[in-house]
């Protein structure tokens, strides 16, 4: 639907910019109210009923240790994304307009990435409430590699179709010429995501939701920062920004395998079941 009225309020009626962010809007409003609707009408356990929602302290402090780390960790990418995003700025029109249209094909396969990480984390939760270790592992392994084929594949074909990708939302060949740069840097490299997203769904399946926002705030922010202060500032060019992001996804990655190979071992030797 999105889409649909997106197309609709920039061809059709000429709406511009304030279309767009109007039929984004109607969009989402109607995606929350059919979710709603759905959980009010289920029969199953996840059924909502407005009438009998109260806050229980002890899970509230569950939800707030689990679920505010986890969104510090998303948010984390923004605060970063701002500092890069005035370096792209600064390159002029036809950067920016190269660099919206890229992110625009990009985003669409990393909430794939997103939706696998939140899948990990509901069925590593699911088997350790049970005390069934050996399982949470095996979750582990299968979402990686299933979240590394699919990566790998979407990634392969966004590369090979980057230009007729491109050319959907803006095609003046300059455009398609500097975000095709975009494309081979940030989707080329979203394999490393698939670390970061799914074994950090893991911890917090585990209940161990800091450390990797710790760990993001340190890695993410810290390496695209300084990146864009020293070497953007000596090669002012759009490649040398996007190069700050498969540095800070391969930086996060090796510290995140040894924080989660050492809770892992952690969460081994407790016992599981109160």
């Amino acid at each position: 639907l999105n889409v649909v009225l997106d197309l609709l309020a920039v061809l059709v009626f000429d709406w511009g910019v304030a279309g767009v962010a109007a039929t984004t809007a109607l969009s989402n409003y109607l995606s929350a109210w059919i979710l709603y609707r759905g959980l009010c009408h289920e029969h199953g356990i996840i059924r909502l009923e407005p009438g009998a929602i109260r806050l229980e302290r002890s899970y509230a402090k569950e939800i707030l240790r689990i679920g505010l780390p986890a969104g510090i960790q998303g948010m984390v990418f923004s605060l970063s994304n701002l500092v890069i995003q005035a370096a792209i700025n600064s390159l002029g029109a036809v950067v920016m307009a190269a660099s919206t249209a890229a992110f625009t094909v990009e985003i669409n396969i990393y909430v794939l990435l997103i939706a696998f990480g939140q899948a990990v984390t509901t069925f590593v939760s699911q088997n350790y409430g049970a005390g069934n270790l050996p399982r949470c592992r095996r979750v582990t392994q299968l979402g990686l590699l299933v979240t590394m084929v699919v990566t790998i594949v979407l990634s392969a074909l966004a590369c090979i179709f980057a230009d007729p990708l491109l050319a959907l939302f803006n095609d003046n060949p300059a455009v398609i010429d500097v975000g095709r740069i975009r494309i081979y840097y940030i989707i080329g490299f979203y394999f490393l995501c698939v670390f970061i997203e799914i074994l950090s769904g893991a911890m917090r399946g585990y209940g161990h939701s800091l450390p990797p926002a710790l760990l993001m705030l340190v890695t993410v922010c810290g390496v695209r920062i300084t990146w864009i202060y020293t070497a953007f500032v000596a090669e002012p060019t759009f490649a040398t920004i996007m190069i700050s992001y498969p540095l800070s996804w391969a930086a996060t990655v090796v510290l995140l395998v040894f924080i989660y190979l050492f809770y892992r071992r952690h969460i081994t030797a407790r016992k599981v079941l109160f």
